[in-house]
């Protein structure tokens, strides 16, 4: 994916928990706790409160990396992974307790299904750079620059572990269930 519509969609999908943290962060006064008259457990509406501001945080964050999303690799993929674990927290709560309402079903999905897009959007550009390096090497051995063939073989050789890494972690989930 190339770098503006990466940020363009970086920064929609921030806007998601940036208003849902601070409508959060009223605890059980939320508007969509409020209806189900939870009482004003100090413990419950604290908590309530401080995830809001943690997903207040992880909105903010998402803006914050997008003017230099390209550098900020390691904090993209940290914040992705966080919210994928809390779809998966949903769906615990989903198979423990019931059904939620219909809107968090497709927060679920946002939560569990596009860090999946994200990943193979990953794994088909380090394909992708697998295919540059190994070409570049060839025509550059070929052409006699030995030094720019190597660093292309050095790309070569790290795109493909990087599938190879993910072609194993695939097998290893998909065993261990």
């Amino acid at each position: 994916m190339s770098r503006f519509p990466l940020q363009v969609c970086t920064a929609v999908l921030a806007l998601i928990p940036i208003a849902t943290g601070v409508v959060t962060l009223l605890g059980v006064q939320d508007p969509l706790y409020r209806p189900l008259s939870l009482p004003p457990a100090p413990v419950l509406d604290s908590n309530l409160r401080f995830f809001g501001g943690l997903w207040l945080g992880v909105g903010l964050a998402m803006l914050w990396l997008v003017p230099s999303i390209e550098h900020q690799g390691v904090l993209f993929r940290a914040l992705w992974v966080g919210i994928f674990l809390g779809g998966v927290g949903r769906v615990l709560s989903w198979i423990v307790i019931d059904a939620p309402p219909k809107a968090f079903i497709g927060f679920t999905l946002l939560e569990l299904v596009g860090v999946s897009l994200l990943a193979a959007v990953g794994l088909t550009a380090a394909f992708s750079l697998a295919i540059l390096g190994a070409t570049r090497f060839s025509d550059l051995r070929r052409d006699g620059r030995s030094v720019e063939a190597a660093c292309f073989g050095v790309l070569t050789a790290l795109a493909l572990a990087a599938c190879l890494a993910a072609i194993v972690y695939g097998i290893v989930v998909i065993q261990s269930k």
